[in-house]
């Protein structure tokens, strides 16, 4: 069965569906990653029992991971990230057991945040330079960066603090939020951690360590409702977001920078789309992923930098 599906998930027809990446690209990934794949602490060594001998669990468990090698674990979690089967429908197409699975899973999640982290430059604009940038942000040659906010709904937490952090007034519901940010080249360049729900989108710009990438004369482009003028500042950067409309009076001029600004940030609005097509991060999250959710979605950030650019033919 194992290798049946080993197949079916690395057929260049299909690849893309399992796991957001082409052929072309997993083999390149995989090339980069292999070497330090077969180091990698998989395990945290035996446990013993009183007696002094091994204990028979955890020896099964190292024959479990044994059955699978390092391309077939970077396939489980590659296609656990984007189609999101259970731990036991797919340890079951792998052939080991649901706990082996799920230390499969965290253990390479853990391991591709780190070393998958090269995939998320955050360019000065010395660097961005000579690249070709979509039309709408050919003139903006000090735009560093396109900033939003997104969130996940997560499982409701038992504990009541806990669900008065995490419930957010705009959802309505318990939430994970995440800043977001993308380059004007189209490729996502800074992700923060996921903090709860409720904090606001100035704080969580405070706090994320977004400001301290930015350089002086960095122009960074937000909605409305990113009130971080000041905080930018301070920074020596520039903010870029549509003008205030006053009530009955609309000018020309503001009309148009709206529009502008509204049609730029339409790549940030797919960024986000793209990243939400890893199933695992659709739906209710379980709280039991949370020690692990922050290297989820960088993991998933790193493969959307991957895929074809999200600028269309006719805006490029």
């Amino acid at each position: 069965m194992k290798n049946l599906f080993m197949e079916k998930v690395l057929d260049p027809q299909k690849i893309c569906h399992y796991t957001g990446m082409t052929k072309e690209c997993f083999e390149l990934i995989f090339q980069h990653i292999e070497e330090k794949s077969q180091r990698m602490n998989t395990w945290k060594g035996t446990k013993k029992t009183k007696t002094g001998k091994i204990d028979n669990k955890y020896l099964q468990q190292r024959r479990e991971l044994s059955k699978l090698t390092p391309k077939e674990q970077f396939v489980f979690t590659l296609v656990r990230l984007r189609r999101s089967p259970s731990i036991i429908m797919l340890s079951d197409l792998f052939g080991v057991c649901a706990r082996t699975g799920s230390q499969i899973f965290i253990s390479w999640v853990l391991f591709l945040s780190k070393e998958l982290k090269f995939l998320l430059p955050f360019s000065t604009i010395s660097d961005l330079k000579g690249i070709t940038r979509p039309k709408g942000f050919k003139k903006k040659e000090n735009l560093r960066a396109i900033i939003d906010c997104t969130e996940f709904y997560i499982e409701k937490p038992s504990k009541p603090s806990f669900q008065r952090s995490t419930y957010s007034q705009y959802k309505s519901a318990n939430t994970f939020k995440l800043l977001i940010s993308k380059s004007p080249t189209c490729h996502i360049n800074f992700i923060s951690k996921l903090y709860s729900g409720s904090i606001s989108d100035k704080e969580i710009v405070t706090k994320s360590g977004f400001l301290q990438q930015l350089q002086p004369n960095d122009e960074v482009m937000a909605d409305k409702g990113f009130n971080v003028r000041a905080l930018l500042a301070l920074h020596d950067a520039i903010l870029i977001k549509p003008p205030v409309m006053k009530k009955g009076h609309v000018s020309a001029k503001a009309t148009t920078a709206t529009r502008r600004i509204a049609t730029s940030r339409v790549h940030i609005e797919r960024m986000i789309r793209l990243l939400k097509l890893f199933t695992i991060l659709k739906g209710t999250i379980p709280l039991t992923l949370k020690p692990y959710i922050d290297d989820i979605v960088t993991v998933c950030a790193c493969l959307v930098n991957l895929q074809p650019s999200v600028i269309k033919n006719n805006e490029t």
